[in-house]
């Protein structure tokens, strides 16, 4: 029996080709020579037994890689740490039938499984190594693809490690999950552990990567859980600035107890395109509802999602109505349950279901419906579970996955255009299995993590922690100023009890960038424009208009443009009445109004031509600025 001492780093899929670049024009990394080796394709077929190997951090594998095949046995080595881990292999430790005696017999020693009787031998030739382990009651698989590109490290021409560089695909029930980008260091002189220390700190300072010390078996069952686990319930936290954030994934990305009881499992990174479709007037958004195209790792999935029920003082959870068409669905069997849900909506009518996804874009405009927001997000996850000490967790329900979350950074954009806003926010979601119908212990379990988890994040942010209920599209149309708030969206901010600032608070997103900025436009040409209006109204030309002035016509137009400027200038200042500045733009529109209507009465003389032209050019300026608004609209 062999031991395996290994040492892995997570790295970006960008940082993943510049890694591979940097190693293949090496000759030398550091004071190691490296040489390039082969690159392989492999499929991983991993086993267990109701979670009772992933519990004992054991991994049981079927390796298919050219015309060969390798089983797999892996357990922790008894005096070694996370790096060091006890392997049975054929060829090395036996031939393919001795190796599946050696594992039989360890299963059978901690009643894991069932036995296939005495002739191991007669089971593997007759039914193959994957039906026998199978048979041995080893019936939950997961698989895992992995591109492997090698490198040897050594010096004075002994070979010393194997690096390795891995994009490894978890398959799911649906299609290949998003890719994981992995450096691995593996040992091939035990004797040589003082140069594995010295190339893992040499990783990790060249290229910046994290060590992480999941195996592939672990991830797999993590990306299963993730992608198999139904999002009921959600709820999302923000806090007071970056820096809070930072700290908080800091915490996580270290400590996989970061609170006691439970186990957060770090998932892979994600980044996400979603493009939102509406009618012109956004009547989706007014009622609570949105529809979407989401494109994550080259797949693409339709939702319809309509917030049912916002959440209470009490619980601060929100559920959703929601109806899904991913692209390996049958779109025709699922197209109806989406169009009846999208006609209870003004201005969206049926159509005929798209032959494919290529065609949905114009299915949904013959509905009504446009581009109304494209959102990108990078993600970071974690799924969490009760932490539990026993080998046989799957038969206590105590590892099954109570929550993900997810921290997202996003961008919001308005199709075709460069302008944007960002926001960071974190995400509770309250899961449960695909199969299982709705479980009052999972959302139990769910407002319990919720309390506590949001308990710890105000101790890293000084209380600074507001729950809120909404959607990414919702908040996107109100922080690009693309449309009023509706009257739900005022009332579904709620902030956590030891806040010690009290009430509701809305966190504003980070002030556009990319291209110029026509709000703050149009509120300068809007003040402006009141300031002409102001000078128009009360210089006229003996008296004001309404103490007995000049009746001539021009006196009378620019006094009435400047009186209908003054209006149109004080809707403009306050038509995003959530703004953080918005109440001091509606004091200065109403102290210019009020001064207005009283110099309107008050006898000027000596109308000039600067008067003249700041009304006309306030005239200007605000209906350029609507000009430009209302085509991002």
């Amino acid at each position: 029996m062999a031991v395996e001492v290994e040492v892995r780093f997570e790295v970006s899929p960008g940082e993943f080709e510049r890694i591979r670049e940097d190693l293949s024009q090496r000759s030398h990394f550091g004071a190691y020579e490296i040489r390039r080796d082969q690159r392989k394709v492999q499929l991983d077929t991993y086993f267990d037994s109701l979670g009772q190997l992933a519990a004992r951090h054991w991994s049981l594998r079927i390796r298919e890689k050219a015309d060969t095949l390798r089983v797999t046995f892996k357990r922790p080595h008894l005096s070694g740490g996370p790096t060091q881990r006890e392997e049975i292999e054929n060829p090395g430790d036996g031939s393919l039938v001795e190796v599946m005696n050696q594992v039989a017999t360890i299963l059978a020693a901690q009643n894991i499984g069932a036995t296939v009787g005495t002739n191991i031998e007669y089971a593997v030739h007759s039914v193959g190594a994957a039906a026998t382990l199978q048979a041995m009651g080893l019936d939950h698989q997961y698989m895992v693809e992995t591109t492997r590109e090698l490198w040897i490290l050594g010096s004075n021409g002994v070979d010393i490690v194997e690096l390795c560089l891995d994009e490894s695909k978890y398959r799911g029930k649906e299609a290949p999950s998003t890719p994981e980008y992995r450096i691995e260091l593996e040992l091939l002189d035990q004797t040589r552990s003082a140069d594995l220390a010295e190339m893992k700190r040499m990783v990790a300072v060249n290229y910046g990567a994290r060590e992480v010390f999941q195996s592939k078996f672990e991830r797999a069952i993590i990306h299963a859980d993730m992608n198999g686990s139904v999002e009921k319930a959600e709820l999302k936290l923000q806090f007071g600035n970056d820096d809070q954030y930072d700290s908080l994934l800091g915490e996580l990305e270290h400590n996989e107890q970061f609170i006691d009881g439970y186990r957060f499992q770090r998932a892979a990174n994600r980044t996400i395109t979603d493009m939102y479709y509406d009618t012109k007037g956004r009547n989706l958004f007014l009622r609570g509802a949105y529809i979407r195209i989401r494109l994550e790792g080259g797949r693409r999935q339709l939702t319809f999602r309509r917030l049912k029920e916002r959440g209470a003082p009490t619980t601060f959870m929100s559920k959703q109505e929601e109806s899904s068409i991913r692209e390996s669905d049958d779109i025709r069997a699922k197209w109806e349950d989406i169009c009846s849900l999208l006609t209870k909506y003004q201005h969206v009518s049926e159509a005929p279901a798209p032959a494919s996804f290529d065609d949905l874009h114009d299915t949904l405009e013959r509905m009504g419906l446009r581009p109304s927001l494209e959102v990108q997000v990078s993600r970071k996850a974690w799924l969490v579970r009760r932490f539990s000490d026993s080998h046989s967790p799957h038969l206590t329900g105590e590892d099954r996955p109570i929550v993900k979350l997810k921290f997202d950074e996003i961008t919001y954009r308005p199709p075709g255009r460069s302008r944007t806003a960002m926001r960071r926010e974190c995400e509770v979601t309250g899961v449960e299995d695909e199969v299982d119908s709705p479980q009052r212990y999972q959302t139990d379990q769910y407002l319990a993590f919720l309390l506590l988890f949001s308990s710890k994040c105000s101790e890293f942010t000084g209380g600074e922690v507001r729950k809120l209920t909404s959607a990414k599209y919702f908040e996107g149309v109100v922080d690009l100023g693309l449309r009023k708030q509706p009257p739900w969206y005022k009332t579904r901010t709620s902030t956590v009890l030891d806040e010690p600032t009290g009430g509701t608070h809305r966190i504003p997103a980070q002030v556009p960038s990319g291209g110029i900025s026509w709000e703050y436009f149009r509120f300068t040409g809007s003040l402006a424009m009141l300031i002409g209006g102001l000078l128009a109204m009360s210089m006229g030309g003996d008296d004001g208009l309404l103490a007995g002035g000049s009746s001539q016509i021009p006196a009378v137009l620019l006094q009435t443009l400047g009186f209908i400027s003054l209006c149109a200038g004080w809707l403009a200042l306050t038509r995003h009445a959530e703004r953080g500045s918005s109440r001091r733009n509606r004091g200065i529109a109403v102290a210019l109004s009020a001064i207005a209507a009283i110099a309107v009465t008050l006898p000027w003389t000596g109308r000039d031509f600067t008067a003249n032209m700041t009304g006309y050019i306030g005239l200007i300026a605000l209906a350029w600025s609507y000009l430009k608004t209302t085509r991002q609209d």
